[in-house]
């Protein structure tokens, strides 16, 4: 089978990126002929594909003549589509899978009535509309039909965790950081309780918008002088992060799908998350793998300090979360479901 998957832009460093080049790279390990299309400019992807995976550029007016030489197109994300339906107006010249990276809600955006139009009408000219959290299922269902979409998750594409945890008081968060991800109600959070553990501390990953960085570090006050907040910029070596941190807060109001949690939970680290995150009880089971709070700086403390005053329940919670993603969220699961649906719409 001739798979080729179709993203804009591969440098934008977000886990989107990342999603793309590991999906691609298993297809062709698999044996799939597989091959990347992106946009015309040859930048360096922010994440490594292997080498058996052909890399084409084009132009968006190009992509559709492109894909038609393929079994299966994967175009990943609403852009994409709306690119190779020429804006709603023609049916892709192969079987199409739309990958919605984001949540369903995010992209229809109400200022731009016109575009919303256009992507209603290109997402009806897709085959299948696949999304990666089943409670997103309903928010999309006035858009597409419920009979078209399908629910695959991403994998936690991640070495292999240490076999003993290390005692750490490290509360982590990897994400960029701006105002959908939330850094500053965790940031008033742990500065609430800070004097009540002392020792622990806070770490913060990722680029950061900076106004809203800077509102982040203002509000850690002398926490962040005295080196129990710590801002860090994007790693590419989170898996050691993982394995130095005690739990994971992640107090995000909108994802397509949380890839950092979900390999946070490999590595046995259990979650504080919030309950306006649409899908989060898909994610979080809360008292077995984490603890879902509400929005608030009281709650949102209040469940910080569970987790940072018992170490047996952090333990539990940890070991938990690691069963959770191995049974949901393993590479082999995940491409086990890819490999259906491909099946699938391509008629095999």
């Amino acid at each position: 089978m001739k798979i080729v998957l179709y993203k804009d832009n591969l440098a934008t460093g977000r886990g989107a990126d990342k999603a793309i080049c590991s999906l691609a790279d298993e297809l062709c390990r698999r044996g799939y002929d597989t091959t990347i299309v992106t946009g015309p400019q040859e930048v360096a992807f922010s994440f490594p594909v292997g080498s058996g995976v052909m890399i084409e550029h084009r132009g968006r007016g190009e992509v559709a003549d492109f894909v038609s030489g393929f079994d299966v197109c994967i175009a990943a994300g609403p852009n994409e589509i709306l690119d190779l339906t020429c804006g709603g107006k023609a049916r892709v010249p192969t079987k199409t899978i739309v990958e919605l990276l984001v949540y369903p809600k995010g992209f229809f955006k109400w200022k731009h009535p016109v575009r919303n139009h256009r992507l209603k009408k290109a997402l009806a000219l897709a085959d299948v509309v696949q999304i990666q959290i089943a409670g997103y299922a309903d928010s999309l269902s006035p858009f597409v039909d419920p009979k078209r979409i399908v629910v695959i998750g991403n994998w936690a594409d991640v070495r292999e965790p240490p076999a003993e945890k290390g005692d750490s008081k490290v509360v982590l968060y990897p994400a960029a950081i701006n105002k959908s991800k939330n850094q500053l109600l965790l940031v008033k959070a742990f500065a609430r309780i800070a004097a009540d553990f002392p020792g622990w501390e806070l770490h913060l990953y990722g680029r950061a918008v900076p106004k809203y960085g800077e509102k982040c570090r203002a509000a850690s006050g002398p926490l962040l002088g005295g080196g129990r907040v710590k801002f860090f910029d994007f790693t590419s070596d989170l898996p050691s992060v993982y394995a130095a941190s005690a739990f994971m807060a992640y107090p995000s109001l909108l994802e397509g799908f949380p890839l950092a949690m979900v390999e946070g939970m490999k590595y046995s680290l259990p979650v504080v998350a919030v309950d306006a995150l649409p899908g989060v009880h898909d994610m979080v089971v809360d008292g077995e793998t984490g603890i879902v709070a509400a929005p608030t700086v009281e709650a949102y403390s209040e469940a910080l300090a569970r987790l940072m005053s018992d170490d047996a329940l952090r333990l539990r919670m940890g070991a938990n979360a690691r069963t959770f993603c191995e049974e949901r969220y393993s590479r082999e699961c995940i491409l086990a479901q890819w490999e259906r649906l491909l099946k699938r719409v391509a008629g095999e």
